[in-house]
């Protein structure tokens, strides 16, 4: 960028910025209108970090995961497990009917609750099959309760489902609907009766992060009701572990905004000394915090695991556009400039920069918005849109509310002061860089290559289980029933024959029991199968009952005459099971894969397992589809791994476009982007040294830190140049450079590092981790900038001369 059009825009910054002045109540009036309207919109945000939620609708695993539960309207489960010393007691299981009753009359979305109560109980009684309820007829006495406790013992299907293998433990199983019907509810009945056919008809639509709120909070209510020493309670699975992260991740929100908002108010006090240099920027922040959030649920995007970092990112950019302004103008200000003429020439000297600096940042995230993962695509382009927002909101209210606001001049002797020991700080820093700069270069290329080695190092996790306190329940709970009941996650196998009664092929069948027995025996990286439900439990139970309830006859008809009589019996007998385990038209068949908690990295070792097993089996026969929630979360890992990778390239390249453009110099903007790099390769290395794990948060600390470090690279430079184009002396470009932009840049990097590790008092762990290692790559920005640039660029320039020494620095340059 050449001077002259430099010039031109310092010139127009400082126009608009008299123009702001003039017509601040205006200004300020139109601002805020637009604020509220879109914080209007914050109640109805929401978090949903399902892995549903990270896909696009049209990625395949998505499509798949639609399609099942389209077909078969139930996806997800909650595990409730009971102990108590005597299961099979009257006591007991009255206790347990009533506490069935409670859960079915009081969860929303309940699709089916199954326990030992309503279990299916399927036998033969005088040539007749018969299918009922497990307790259909209530236990009077001893003899009754040993007859029940045999029944529940000789049938495979309650194994691991609904009592344990010591008979300790029995386990209350909630099947969720997949497809909700608000017409339905009833909120909608008076309505219903108000308005046309036409009108009143709603389409379905798939269960939601709300509806599962609702759920876990009546499990959670009549759980309190009923849990004691005698009926001790337990429950767990996808959606319980869901709801209690989202619950702690929405208390952290709050809780570190409000408390980042105080320790950058504390900062800010400290470094303007007025209630002004801490109201403004306060103003501009919570503005650009509040609108993103607001632009967020206007279009009814939920806060996704990526999307969590948002806050505290916004947070940073707005105070940094502000922090860098505010210095000049509070700098002028005490010259004796009146406030228009300050904030005139503040605007002219950085708006420039600030505008820069916006754009480069903003272009960085928005690399991401084209990411095949939704949930990082929604980080890319609302993390843009707020970047954006807050450099809006800094250019028209910092102008406007400095007219608004009475500002008094400080005493000189205590700003000379402070300022004096600042300047002996970063003349200390830029002398050192300045006399030694092949050791400081030598000394960065090696600490790259140290933290390179490192960075690949680290290795992907991802489990949400890891990240809640260790002294939460959920914690227990978890490991309780993948003790007791052998899991709570449901992996689901779709097989499509494409025939009409193609399941109910003997050889069909038997090729699903072949691959289940295969299954049983998987035990890896601590995942194994706890217990497998298909279409051939029922057909295997009605052979059973029909041969006088014979163990030997629990096994498979060889004939699909047999196979489709045994069906028709089933299904005349009143029961409606084979709904949910194959169509009307016995095409397609589902089989139910119960596994443990675990982290998703090696669920894709187990998923491939899976499907190559059914492929060996089918490959002839039938279409597969591996879907469910666990297959959801091991898709978004390598997509979301791929998907960075792309979309840190495009960044990259970006920035280093943006970079040379910015400075005017091709040489300068590349050689700028070392400075650049190595801090986020220095944080990276750090987690490989010390065995900290990528996941779904710590692969968002590079975008963000990327744009911070990029920010103050780019005020580094802008000013480096300018001063080094009017005297060509390297030395005092620097120092000048440092005075007035290295003062701006160690504050602001003060403030949001402290801003970053105020996560630190977070519950859940990837936000610690996450605030950490983010507060660290910005302190190692701000040292990249100060030792290492200057000695770049002496090394850079040193060939050429000087023009003419300048007599004096200019102050408050930034």
């Amino acid at each position: 960028m050449n001077q002259k059009i430099r010039q031109k825009c310092e010139d127009f910054f400082s126009h608009l910025a008299r123009i702001l002045y003039r017509h601040h109540k205006k200004t300020i009036g139109l601002t805020f209108l637009f604020v509220f309207f879109l914080v209007a919109f914050i109640p109805k945000t929401t978090i949903d970090t399902s892995a549903s939620a990270m896909l696009r609708t049209t990625d395949p695993a998505r499509i798949a995961y639609d399609e099942f539960r389209d077909e078969f309207d139930q996806t997800n489960i909650v595990v409730i497990a009971i102990s108590s010393k005597d299961i099979f007691d009257i006591n007991f299981l009255s206790q347990l009917k009533s506490f069935h009753e409670s859960l079915n009359n009081t969860v929303p979305y309940v699709k089916k609750i199954t326990s030992l109560i309503n279990a299916r109980d399927t036998y033969s009684k005088n040539d007749e099959l018969v299918v009922g309820e497990l307790l259909e007829t209530w236990p009077e006495n001893e003899d009754d309760l040993a007859l029940l406790k045999d029944r529940v013992d000789s049938n495979p299907l309650f194994l691991n489902s609904i009592i344990s293998k010591d008979g300790k433990v029995t386990a209350v199983i909630i099947e969720i609907e997949a497809m909700i019907d608000d017409a339905g509810t009833d909120d909608d009945l008076i309505a219903e009766f108000e308005e046309d056919e036409s009108e009143k008809s709603t389409p379905p639509r798939y269960f939601k992060e709300k509806d599962n709120q609702k759920v876990i909070k009546a499990v959670n209510e009549i759980a309190k009701e009923y849990n004691t020493s005698e009926f001790s309670i337990a429950f767990a699975g996808d959606l319980v572990v869901l709801d209690v992260y989202n619950r702690a991740m929405e208390r952290d929100i709050v809780m570190v905004v409000m408390l980042s908002l105080i320790m950058i108010g504390i900062f800010l006090s400290i470094l303007f000394q007025r209630f002004s240099g801490v109201l403004l920027p306060e103003i501009i922040i919570i503005s650009g915090l509040s609108s993103t959030l607001g632009l967020l649920s206007l279009f009814e995007i939920s806060i996704k695991l990526t999307t969590i970092v948002l806050p505290g990112f916004l947070l940073a950019v707005c105070v940094g556009y502000a922090v860098h302004i505010l210095s000049i103008f509070y700098v002028q200000y005490q010259k004796g400039s009146n406030k228009e003429d300050a904030i005139a020439y503040a605007m002219g000297h950085s708006g420039l920069a600030v505008v820069l600096t916006a754009i480069t940042t903003a272009a960085s995230l928005f690399s991401f918005a084209f990411s095949e993962l939704l949930s990082i695509a929604d980080l890319g382009f609302f993390g843009a849109t707020g970047v954006l927002l807050a450099f809006i909101y800094t250019i028209l209210l910092l102008p406007s509310c400095i007219a608004l606001f009475p500002i008094k001049r400080k005493k000189v002797s205590k700003q000379l002061k402070k300022s004096a020991l600042m300047d002996k700080i970063l003349m200390s820093i830029s002398n050192f860089s300045i006399r030694h700069p092949q050791k400081v270069v030598a000394g960065s290329l090696i600490l790259f290559a140290v933290a390179i080695y490192y960075t690949f190092q680290v290795s992907y996790s991802h489990n949400i289980l890891n990240w809640i306190p260790k002294d939460k329940k959920i914690q227990q709970d978890v490991q309780y029933i993948d003790t007791h009941l052998k899991g709570a996650v449901i992996i689901e196998v779709v097989l499509n024959t494409d025939v009409d009664d193609g399941v109910k092929d003997p050889v069909f069948l038997n090729k699903i029991q072949t691959t289940i027995q295969k299954l049983l025996k998987y035990n890896k990286n601590g995942i194994w199968v706890g217990k497998v439900f298909s279409i051939n439990d029922v057909i295997m139970e009605i052979n059973q009952s029909l041969f006088d309830n014979d163990p030997e006859f629990y096994k498979l008809p060889a004939t699909r005459a047999a196979v489709s009589q045994e069906l028709l019996l089933f299904e005349n007998a009143g029961s409606d099971d084979l709904e949910s385990l194959t169509d009307k038209n016995f095409q397609k068949t589902r089989i139910s894969i119960k596994i443990p908690w675990t982290d998703a990295v090696y669920l894709k070792d187990f998923l491939d397992h899976v499907h190559s097993l059914f492929y060996q089996e089918f490959q002839d026969s039938a279409q597969i589809s591996v879907t469910g929630g666990p297959t959801l979360l091991a898709r978004s890992i390598p997509a979301a791994l791929l998907s960075m990778s792309k979309s840190y390239v495009v960044a990259f390249i970006v920035i280093t476009f943006l970079m040379i453009v910015h400075t005017g110099s091709i040489k300068i903007g590349l050689i700028s982007m070392i400075s650049n790099l190595l801090p986020i390769f220095m944080t990276t290395g750090i987690m490989g040294l010390l065995q900290i794990k990528l996941d779904m948060s710590t692969i968002m600390i590079g975008s963000i830190a990327i744009g911070i470090v990029v920010d103050d690279t780019l005020h580094f430079m802008y000013n480096f140049r300018k001063y080094y184009e009017r005297s060509k002396d390297v030395t005092f470009a620097i120092r000048e450079t440092m005075l007035g932009t290295g003062r701006a840049l160690l504050l602001t990097s003060i403030i949001l590092s402290s801003g970053f590790f105020i996560l630190m008092t977070a519950s859940l762990s990837l936000l610690v981790v996450f605030g950490v290692l983010t507060g660290l790559t910005i302190i190692f920005a701000l040292l990249a900038d100060f030792i290492l640039n200057p000695a770049l660029m002496v090394l850079v320039t040193r060939r050429e001369k000087p023009i003419e020494a300048p007599l004096s620095h200019i102050q408050g340059d930034i």
